[in-house]
């Protein structure tokens, strides 16, 4: 299918699948609070995304999907064992406002909120976390106890000397909980001895318009990647009424699944090539001002029917956004084993969507790897068994002695 650039658009409001108040009841602040920190992170992630993407050669990429729901799950199961500076730059990046006591309380009640919101007649909405601690990594009981408590009971050492088994244990995982959208999450050689941890999230959606589009209406339409280019498209077609917005920057159409409850938004600019402009005004203020705008209306609806497949590493996008202490060896994860060390070393995310007449099935998983720090802690070398030794001038490679010991006793 050929490259086209509507759904960087679409993204813009497609922070997506989140289109609703939390319902009335105990936790609805905090909830209401991490929900709306997951927006912040969105943005944020969103625009370091937009600007690597804009330093990429011309004619690649232009398409841009991912999950900031995902990414900022993990990232927050990495933070609980981060301390001073390391938590509060992650905090902020992640655009957390509550203290971090009532972080992980915020999220898991976000988590079900969620997860009861996606269960209704015709959708789903699943969530999964993981930890994957190497063999012998000893984390500490409030780590482990706060992970389970708030994260999920899923807990598994690995060995990660034995990279390609952990590597597709951890994979095997990824598809498993997004029904096999998301594959190889972790490439070759990411993991090696020194990776520490892995954390993981895993998010799967199917939701079913509430107003689906008749497949006898699609037909080809033309598109325009830019104002010069002109391809041809499946574009879907509806007349009804939706949500919709109007004003000088362009429109705003959210599409309801089935309950109600969550929705795509998508933003359109009134340009053609207008959305580089879009993308720089957009902000949780001016995004708020787009869905207040919303009012139902007959619309006659063409919409593109795409499958969008990506991945990324978020390491630069996440130093860029403010969070550099923590992918930096001298990052305090003191909460994790007790003792400073371990940093994360890469942030890996894939995302998978496909719109179509009947409704939308979208995934994504994300890993956080977390490595031991040099120097940090010491590796371990105890001779207690029979050795080889030998002087050697460094210089030239010359050895000038050369034996090995078997009976100390008998030096």
């Amino acid at each position: 299918m050929p490259r086209f650039s509507p759904v960087p658009a679409a993204l813009a409001g497609l922070i997506l699948l989140l289109a609703s108040a939390c319902p009335a009841g105990a936790g609805q602040a905090e909830a209401a609070a991490a929900a709306r920190s997951s927006s912040l992170f969105a943005l944020n992630l969103y625009r370091q995304l937009v600007e690597i993407e804009a330093r990429q050669p011309a004619g690649e990429g232009g398409n841009l999907f991912f999950s900031p729901y995902s990414a900022a799950t993990a990232l927050a199961m990495a933070m609980a064992g981060a301390r001073g500076q390391t938590a509060a730059q992650m905090a902020s990046v992640l655009g957390f406002s509550l203290p971090q006591a009532e972080i992980h309380p915020a999220l898991a009640e976000l988590a079900a909120r969620l997860e009861a919101a996606g269960s209704g007649q015709g959708q789903e909405l699943a969530l999964a976390n993981a930890v994957w601690p190497k063999v012998g990594l000893e984390l500490t009981p409030e780590y482990l106890s706060l992970i389970r408590t708030h994260y999920g009971q899923e807990v598994q050492q690995l060995d990660f000397c034995d990279e390609p088994r952990a590597r597709q244990t951890i994979n095997d995982w990824a598809a498993g909980k997004t029904r096999n959208r998301i594959q190889d999450l972790i490439a070759p050689r990411m993991l090696d001895c020194q990776t520490t941890l892995v954390l993981t999230n895993a998010i799967y959606f199917l939701g079913k318009w509430a107003d689906a589009f008749d497949p006898a209406a699609t037909r080809p339409g033309p598109f325009r990647p830019r104002p010069e280019e002109e391809i041809e498209i499946p574009f879907m077609h509806l007349e009804e009424r939706f949500p919709f917005g109007e004003g000088p920057a362009g429109q705003a159409l959210e599409l309801p699944y089935l309950g109600q409850r969550l929705a795509m938004v998508i933003l359109l600019p009134r340009q053609k090539d207008g959305l580089g402009d879009l993308e720089k005004s957009l902000s949780p203020e001016s995004l708020a001002d787009w869905l207040a705008g919303l009012r139902t209306q007959e619309v006659m609806v063409s919409l593109p029917r795409f499958k969008l497949k990506t991945s990324y590493l978020l390491r630069d996008s996440l130093r860029a956004a403010g969070m550099t202490e923590a992918l930096s060896p001298g990052a305090d994860f003191s909460g994790l084993t007790g003792r400073p060390g371990p940093y994360i070393d890469q942030v890996v995310h894939q995302a998978w969507i496909e719109v179509e007449e009947s409704g939308t099935e979208a995934a994504a998983a994300t890993a956080v790897i977390i490595t031991k720090s040099a120097p940090g802690e010491p590796a371990v070398f105890r001779a207690d068994h029979p050795f080889l030794l030998l002087i050697r001038d460094r210089q030239t490679g010359a050895i000038l002695f050369l034996g090995r010991l078997c009976r100390p006793e008998l030096s």
